[in-house]
């Protein structure tokens, strides 16, 4: 707002200028000769009346420079105003960041601390999903002319995503009793659940059974609110909150961020998408906008939607800027 305010009342001084200016060579132009007086010795200039045009001149002059001071001072003031904002930013974000860390450094699973454990959560990711992805083959080519469940699943490509991911999180007896009874998810995990118990080896249906949500939970919530609150800040531009969320991402391994990429495709990651498909950078959703998922290897063997598909109008829009979507061609 203030540099707003700072650019109106430098036009309104640009514009106050150029028609003193424009009036005083009018006057000059079409009135000189009044000025001049003739004499035996030649024409000379009348100073009385010339001195009245230096009074003029001093006395506008004056209230121009005036006036450029005051909108000096009214810069140096917001200028100041908005360092003592951004001070005041950074040192909230510094603590949400250090809060971040000191979430990540107190993970632990299965042995593992840390970003190794952030890395063993994902590998059992993976492995849920390619079971329930199985499951759920098995559990379509079973379906026949059960057109509405058939729709659901066309126009639903998350569908596995949502299931695998819910299984990582609460385990899978809890996550069938927290879906919404009689919905048709509520239906398909049902049928998956049965199956999972079937085919899945027992030494790994117990990974099936474990809630994580007191380790990812947390670890999710805090990311996200880093990001929601660094967009916030209206006295940043666009390219300034994407240099701060940079810093932020900075501190993500490629896994951790391939981790992120699933829980966006999840019903907890829904936030994350919030804007989805849009082609304007300040429209578009936190993982496009911010490119959360820049530094995925490009080797990788992703689950599911590949990145490249599910943000494609994303990067076509980056790339009408001439600007990397990923830092590796996927």
């Amino acid at each position: 707002m203030g540099a707003k305010v700072l650019k109106f009342l430098s036009i309104i001084l640009f514009v106050v200028i150029f028609v003193f200016l424009c009036g005083l060579c009018e006057v000059l132009l079409t009135h000189g000769y009044d000025y001049v007086s003739p004499g035996e010795e030649g024409a000379t200039i009348d100073m009385q009346s010339t001195s009245q045009i230096g009074g003029y001149v001093g006395g506008v002059v004056g209230t121009l420079l005036s006036f450029v001071s005051i909108i000096l001072l009214l810069a140096t003031l917001l200028d100041q105003q908005k360092s003592n904002k951004i001070q005041s930013f950074e040192a909230i974000l510094n603590s949400m960041i250090s809060r971040y860390m000191s979430i990540v450094e107190g993970t632990s699973y299965e042995g593992k601390t840390a970003k190794e454990a952030l890395s063993l959560l994902l590998d059992h990711y993976e492995m849920i999903y390619d079971r329930t992805e199985n499951c759920f083959k098995e559990y379509q080519s079973s379906l026949g002319n059960n057109d509405k469940i058939k729709e659901l699943i066309l126009h639903h490509p998350k569908v596995v995503h949502e299931l695998a991911f819910g299984y990582l999180m609460y385990g899978y007896d809890n996550f069938y009793f927290s879906i919404k009874r009689g919905s048709i998810l509520n239906e398909i995990s049902l049928k998956i659940h049965t199956l999972l118990q079937k085919e899945v080896p027992h030494d790994e249906l117990r990974l099936f059974k474990m809630d994580r949500n007191n380790i990812l939970g947390h670890y999710f919530r805090c990311l996200f609110s880093i990001v929601k609150y660094i967009s916030s800040q209206k006295i940043l531009n666009e390219k300034e909150k994407y240099q701060y969320v940079k810093q932020l991402r900075s501190l993500l391994s490629d896994k951790e961020q391939i981790l992120l990429y699933y829980d966006s495709l999840s019903d907890w990651g829904i936030p994350w998408l919030e804007g989805l498909g849009a082609f304007k950078f300040s429209k578009m959703c936190y993982m496009a906008r911010f490119r959360m998922i820049k530094n995925i290897p490009y080797y990788y063997e992703y689950k599911g939607i590949i990145p490249t598909t599910f943000f494609k109008n994303e990067i076509k829009a980056f790339n009408k800027k001439k600007i990397k979507f990923f830092e590796f061609n996927l």
